[in-house]
């Protein structure tokens, strides 16, 4: 690894100790525990085997099209699934060039893009809220980077006008990274906004009530459960039973909803549904709501306690002004009544807590409203 430099020429690998090498490992032995981020319980150790990681990442490579003439910029830890992954071993298996930078800096990290000019971005992109809020974006030249999920610094002309009719992802360290997407990365039909596409290959998906485990028809909330070839080993030193039912299946925690062709919608965590006045509220068609009468400002919602009704729906919107009032308003034609949030307050992009997975960080995030 070289930081801050061209590497030297490498040494020529000898030819027979690669092939015994090769010869000691078994497709189904382990290759890398993966700590989960720990945002909802104690951080578990996740296995995958040889088999498993590198045929899902061989898959995910097709479908978004990565070759070995791809720069590659994620912003994501390799000690995370999502940099591992999606982004260390698939530009390894692509032969692709993969670009990173854990600089400080908003400025150092937007000279190495200029200079390095990535093809494609993946990763979070509330981490690269930064470097499109530095003074010097505007005049940066980023027009190599035409695909991807980072949005905020994509080449102007290749951003979405409308995130939310691009195709999102939904990953996980258990499955090895993503495990809901879209290949295509044009414009999605309105009745399509917020998708989450479909299950990647070599995954069966289901969606379950989750107190009798049966199946839920298209437009009905449920759990994700997920099964297949590239889903994770198990928990270091847990049991099996712990950590997948008698049809090993995996029960995700993430509640969701399918359309009528298939697509996916991510609702958010079982633990993150706001309970208000006896209602449930799913934070994420909260944020897609605010996100669409606001013209694409990023929300973040969730329950403040309250003494009368339970919990609150409260919002974060990242942007450095709001009028309450008047988003509530807007609302009304979105949402009921009991999902508009009572709370809302902004707070620019960079000042938004987030977890080293990048995950936003709920707890701190809360603690603006003690402010």
């Amino acid at each position: 690894m070289v930081f801050d430099g061209a590497a030297p020429p490498a040494e020529p690998v000898d030819a027979a100790l690669l092939s015994a090498m090769e010869a000691d490992i078994d497709g189904g032995d382990p290759l890398a525990i993966v700590y989960t981020s720990g945002s909802t319980g104690a951080p578990k150790g996740v296995v995958h085997t040889h088999a498993g990681l590198l045929g899902h990442q061989r898959n995910l490579n097709e479908i978004r099209g990565l070759t070995a003439a791809d720069r590659l910029f994620c912003n994501s830890p390799f000690f995370w699934v999502g940099g591992l992954a999606f982004a260390l071993l698939a530009t390894l298996l692509a032969g692709s060039t993969l670009v990173c930078s854990n600089a400080a800096d908003p400025g150092a990290t937007l000279d190495l893009l200029e200079a390095e000019k990535p093809t494609i971005g993946n990763g979070f992109a509330a981490g690269v809220a930064a470097l499109a809020h530095h003074p010097s974006f505007p005049g940066r030249d980023l027009s190599s980077l035409r695909r991807g999920n980072l949005y905020p610094i994509m080449a102007p002309d290749a951003r979405p006008a409308d995130p939310e009719l691009r195709h999102n992802m939904l990953g996980m360290t258990e499955t090895g990274s993503v495990v809901l997407l879209g290949g295509d990365e044009t414009d999605q039909p309105a009745h399509r906004r917020g998708s989450f596409g479909t299950p990647a290959p070599g995954f069966e998906c289901a969606v379950v009530d989750p107190g009798s485990g049966a199946p839920v028809g298209p437009g009905q909330p449920g759990e994700l459960w997920v099964r297949g070839a590239y889903l994770m080993q198990g928990y270091h030193k847990r049991a099996r039973e712990e950590c997948f039912d008698a049809d090993g299946w995996f029960h995700t925690g993430d509640l969701v909803r399918t359309d009528a062709d298939g697509y996916y919608y991510f609702l958010g965590r079982r633990g993150a549904l706001i309970k208000t006045a006896g209602a449930n509220v799913a934070p994420a068609e909260v944020e897609r709501a605010i996100a669409k009468v606001t013209g694409g400002v990023t929300a973040h919602v969730l329950g403040l306690p309250d003494p009368q009704r339970g919990q609150l729906v409260a919002a974060v919107l990242e942007d450095s002004d709001v009028d309450a009032a008047g988003l509530r308003d807007r609302l009304k034609s979105e949402l009921s009544s009991y999902k508009i949030p009572r709370r809302v307050v902004a707070l620019p992009a960079d000042r938004i807590p987030l977890l080293s997975s990048g995950k936003v960080d709920l707890r701190r995030l809360a603690e603006v409203f003690d402010a």
